[in-house]
């Protein structure tokens, strides 16, 4: 009795079969020893690998001798799949005879005629297109083998003659292709071939790709480097043959025949990409008018190690809302090894960061395009909801009313007193009478006890609170550091760490933690409270000049590996007012990531890094998108942001946004910092 490979086991290495011969000049080795650097090399789970083994084992086929031989229908039992197969026959190359059944149809038009049957072959006269393509097919019905690297009549050598002839066969065709369908679920059809190219070849194909330019792309979504002009209009040597080779019609007649998608064109699209220390893709579907099939060939280092290295190609499944959440399939990427899988609405992939300084992953990836197919319409997420500000009493668990303020010492005297010393917690606080009165007279004895318990006094004396008026009026921006006050700052960052924070997705959008604001407590609960109270509120309409009336709201963490991405939220329709508390644990150097930016559809307009305890205020005009950049794992640091949208109240023919608006337009546009276009690559 024979027992199967499970399904799940199977998945290890693509459910996938071909039939080798055996051969007398194995040099044998234990089969646990084989498929456990198998295993390695594909960095899959060492519970997975031991599954395949004890099945192997318990049925006697401890070592390649015994694999070797058994019959094929004993093979087939075992249900292995084919990259295990073909690691396997990688250990006998010189005795290596593909078991090969007839050509299907859809392939064999396209397929070159010469035949490798041992017999002697006669050179036939040149015949008709129509007559040579029926007998081509007749006559490679009867074949038992087929060989692809020559062209009929003797002329030059077929491009197929650079890919491995193992998949080239018609068995393995049918069985590649029935896998391929039963993956349309699990998330999506895809194909991983390793040894896929002539390794000769291949160098000199990468060597020319070194020899290319290079340029820095980084928005949202992506952060790498890629060729300065499309592979397309490359002209070296064994770059134009590959792209003779992948663009032909035989390789598209052999994609075709996997994929079951026809009429591929031969339009050119593909590229070259350098992923160095921090490069990633985050994820993304693909989707593009015409693309029917995304591929990547990798040309890494061959000792790439993903687990040291990262750069793994991830598969998402997808939800009920038909929207990524959680990686299912990840492929590192190994020399020679070529990858394909169907663009459709759900084909969600990203390129995890590349985490090594010693190595690249270079790769050339594109699309081959066809008929489009129809598209469901755009997945749209439930709109924010507004509310209007409430009292701070009302929010907070702070005991109200607040403490009177400290009294203010006086610079000179201050200094005379201890003049070497650090200042005291109430010398920090401490405001000028003259600031206090003027707070008061603006917002009333008790909205400035509420502001002054928790904005740094700096902000809270005239002439710096009517300076920032002006600037924001002239700039539509501005950061304000150390905003709180630091007792208030002190008391968050040992409040926020201990919230219950929570992955949020999909993660096409966003990938950080929130934290609802029915689970914040304590300091952290108080500091949100504030942000959006009607005290505050005041606060920010003197500073700004707006009318605002109405916020939403959320509490966030983003921590390595975490960001969002322009389609976060919705883009807005109108102007509004973003206000973003920025208490990252320290300072985060913008090589790491973590800065908050805003961008119109092709251009950077505002970076705003991410600090401790700063506050930054984003007048946004309609259809103005943000983002928070990926933090790459060269972040010791956490960003923890309070993010508030604050919209105006409607009006009725003038007012104060009328008149910032007016200002604003007196005023040039906002400087372009960088930018380029949202092109996706592998």
């Amino acid at each position: 009795t024979t027992t199967v490979v499970p399904a799940a086991a199977a998945a290890v290495f693509g459910e996938m079969d071909v039939h080798v011969s055996p051969s007398t000049l194995l040099q044998d080795r234990l089969i646990q020893d084989v498929i456990t650097e198998i295993g390695a090399k594909f960095s899959r789970p060492k519970e997975e690998t031991d599954g395949i083994v004890h099945n192997l084992n318990s049925n006697w086929v401890t070592t390649l001798s015994h694999w070797q031989a058994l019959s094929p229908d004993r093979r087939k039992l075992f249900n292995l799949p084919i990259l295990l197969q073909l690691e396997l026959d990688s250990y006998v190359p010189s005795a290596l005879t593909t078991v090969i059944t007839t050509l299907p149809p859809p392939i064999a038009a396209a397929l070159p005629t010469a035949a490798n049957t041992g017999k002697t072959t006669t050179k036939r006269p040149r015949e008709s297109k129509a007559k040579r393509v029926k007998q081509t097919t007749t006559e490679s019905q009867k074949r038992a083998r087929v060989d692809l690297t020559t062209s009929n009549g003797g002329g030059p050598q077929s491009h197929l003659n650079l890919l491995n002839q193992q998949y080239q066969s018609a068995q393995f065709l049918e069985v590649t292709r029935q896998a391929y369908v039963s993956r349309a679920a699990s998330p999506y059809s895809y194909c991983f071939l390793p040894h896929c190219f002539d390794e000769g070849f291949l160098e000199t194909v990468r060597d020319e790709l070194l020899q290319l330019a290079y340029q820095h792309k980084s928005n949202d979504l992506y952060d790498f480097y890629q060729t300065g002009v499309d592979l397309k209009s490359v002209t070296s040597s064994a770059i134009t043959r590959m792209k003779e080779l992948l663009y032909g019609r035989e390789f598209r007649a052999w994609l075709e025949a996997i994929t079951g998608i026809t009429e591929l064109n031969d339009e050119v699209d593909m590229s070259a990409a350098r992923y160095v220390d921090g490069s990633t893709l985050l994820c993304h579907d693909d989707e593009l008018e015409g693309r029917r099939i995304a591929y990547i060939l990798y040309l890494v280092p061959k000792d790439w190690d993903a687990a040291n290295d990262g750069g793994t190609l991830d598969l998402f499944s997808v939800g009920a809302d038909l929207q990524p959440y959680q990686i299912v399939e990840s492929f590192a990427p190994h020399w020679n090894s070529f990858m394909f899988f169907e663009v459709n609405p759900i084909s969600y992939h990203q390129v995890s960061e590349v985490i090594t300084a010693t190595k690249e992953r270079l790769s050339i990836s594109g699309w081959f395009h066809g008929p489009p197919i129809a598209r469901p319409p755009p997945f749209e997420e439930a709109a924010a909801v507004y509310s209007p500000p409430l009292p701070f009493a009302s929010l907070s668990t702070l005991e109200l009313p607040l403490p009177a303020p400290p009294p203010f010492v006086a610079e000179e005297e201050e200094h005379a007193a201890a003049p070497d010393a650090e200042p005291s917690l109430a010398e920090l606080l401490a405001l000028p009478d003259a600031d206090w009165q003027w707070l008061v007279n603006i917002f009333g004895e008790d909205t400035a006890r509420v502001l002054r318990g928790w904005i740094s006094p700096l902000y809270l004396q005239e002439a710096n609170a009517e300076g920032i008026q002006t600037s924001f009026v002239e700039e539509s921006s501005i950061e304000l550091n150390d905003f709180l006050r630091v007792d208030r700052f002190s008391d968050l960052m040992g409040s926020i760490d201990e919230q219950q924070w929570v992955y949020t997705g999909p993660v096409n959008r966003r990938h950080y933690q929130r934290l609802l604001i029915a689970d914040a407590e304590g300091t952290t609960k108080d500091c949100r409270s504030f942000l959006v109270s009607n005290e505050f509120a005041q606060y920010l309409r003197f500073v700004t000049k707006l009318d605002i009336a109405s916020f939403t709201d959320l509490m966030r963490c983003f921590r390595p590996g975490t960001y969002t991405l322009v389609h976060d939220q919705p883009v807005i329709d109108e102007q509004a007012l973003d206000v973003v508390y920025c208490c990252a644990t320290n300072d985060i150097d913008v090589a790491c990531g973590g800065q908050l930016i805003y961008m119109d559809e092709e251009n950077e307009l505002i970076s705003v890094p991410a600090r401790a305890n700063s506050l930054a205020l984003t007048y946004r005009d309609p259809g103005t998108m943000r983002f928070v950049k990926y933090l790459n794992h060269h972040c010791g640091d956490i960003r923890y942001d309070f993010a508030v949208v604050w919209k105006e109240q409607p009006s009725e023919g003038g007012g104060e946004a009328d008149e910032h608006q007016q200002q604003q337009q007196q005023q040039p546009e906002l400087h372009h910092t960088g930018g380029g276009g949202r092109q996706q690559q592998q």
